[in-house]
C-alpha cells in the first residue's frame, strides 16, 4: 500500500536519486511524479507531503552556502545509470568511514553537481522547446493511446525535429527511451 508523510522544517538541502520509485511530492498546489532515474532537490525548510508506494532511493543532505533555492526541483537525466553510479559510490564512501571518506564523499557530491550544471546548462534552450513533448511522454507512456507522434504534437513541432532534439537531449531516440522505461518499469513490477 501507500504511505503518506508530511516533512516540514528540516535545515538543510537534499538531492536524491529515485533507483526504483513511484512517488508523489505535493508542494506549493504542484504535484511531482517522481520515477525510476530522477534527481530531485529539496531546499531547505520546505514543507512538502510524499506517497510512495516504492521508493528506493540515495539522498544526499547538505548544506549550501551560495545557493538559495525555493522550489523543489525534478528531472530525469539522460544517463541515469551514469548518476545512480556516482550516489552509489558517494553512499559506499560515506558507509565505509574510510580516514578520508569526507573529503572523498565531498569530491563525488561535487561531481554529480557539476554534470547536473552541464546537462541543463547545455540543454536547456532544446529542453524548453520539447518540455511539453517530454511532459506527455512521462505522464502517458504506459498508456494505451500513447504515441510518439502524440508527443511531437505537443511541442508543435514535427515527428522529424522531436526525434532530432529529443536524440540531441538525452542521447537516444524517443523510442528507445520509451522501450527502456517501459522494460524497466516492467522490471520493477515483477520485482
Amino acid at each position: 500500500g501507500y504511505t503518506k508523510t508530511r516533512n516540514r522544517n528540516r535545515h538543510y538541502d537534499a538531492l536524491s536519486f529515485r533507483i526504483q520509485s513511484d512517488t508523489a511530492i505535493e508542494f506549493e498546489n504542484k504535484t511531482f511524479h517522481l520515477q525510476n532515474g530522477d534527481i530531485t532537490y529539496f531546499p531547505s525548510n520546505c514543507e512538502y507531503t510524499r506517497t510512495a508506494q516504492t521508493d528506493n532511493l540515495i539522498v544526499v543532505h547538505f548544506k549550501c552556502f551560495n545557493f538559495i533555492g525555493q522550489q523543489i526541483e525534478s528531472f530525469l537525466p539522460s544517463s541515469p545509470e551514469v548518476y545512480e553510479e556516482l550516489f552509489a559510490a558517494l553512499l559506499d564512501c560515506w558507509n565505509k568511514k574510510a580516514p578520508d571518506y569526507q573529503y572523498q564523499a565531498a569530491s563525488l557530491f561535487c561531481r554529480i553537481l557539476s554534470k547536473i550544471y552541464l546537462e541543463h546548462h547545455s540543454n536547456i534552450a532544446y529542453k524548453s522547446k520539447i518540455e511539453p513533448s517530454i511532459q506527455y511522454i512521462r505522464q502517458n507512456i504506459f498508456r494505451p493511446d500513447f504515441s510518439l507522434k502524440k508527443a511531437a504534437k505537443a511541442s508543435y513541432v514535427s515527428d522529424v525535429y522531436f526525434r532530432k532534439l529529443f536524440r540531441e537531449i538525452y542521447g537516444i531516440s524517443p523510442k528507445q527511451y520509451v522501450i527502456q522505461n517501459r522494460i524497466l518499469h516492467g522490471a520493477s513490477l515483477i520485482l
